[in-house]
């Protein structure tokens, strides 16, 4: 998911396709006072590609967050940044390391508590 800060710096929030995002959470965790979606106009620019097709592999000027869910995972797939195509076999520690972790979906109501009584 692609978005935008007050400073119209975008942020690129990566997660489970099955996960969604909790933009409170991505706001505390870039420190972004304001949060927007990003246009279609404004991703293609700074992404390469038309939403569908895109992934925190390759971007540059651009702040990745990734969803701990993910981290240490390998043989992902992922959106190549390049309209209808996709990476396999993606290693987040390898492929994405310079991305932030940080806490960023939303909690579906009945997933099993994280937290140990």
């Amino acid at each position: 998911m692609t978005l935008t800060d007050g400073d119209e710096k975008p942020l690129v929030a990566i997660l489970r396709g099955d996960d969604q995002l909790n933009e409170a959470k991505l706001q505390t965790a870039s420190g972004a006072s304001v949060l927007r979606p990003a246009h279609a106009e404004e991703i293609q620019k700074w992404m390469g590609a038309k939403p569908g097709s895109l992934g925190g592999l390759g971007v540059k000027n651009v702040r990745v967050f990734l969803d701990l869910r993910l981290a240490g995972l390998s043989g992902l797939v992922t959106g190549a940044n390049k309209d209808g195509f996709h990476l396999r076999n993606v290693s987040v520690p390898r492929d994405l390391a310079p991305a932030t972790p940080a806490d960023l979906r939303t909690v579906a109501a009945g997933s099993a508590c994280s937290e140990h009584h």
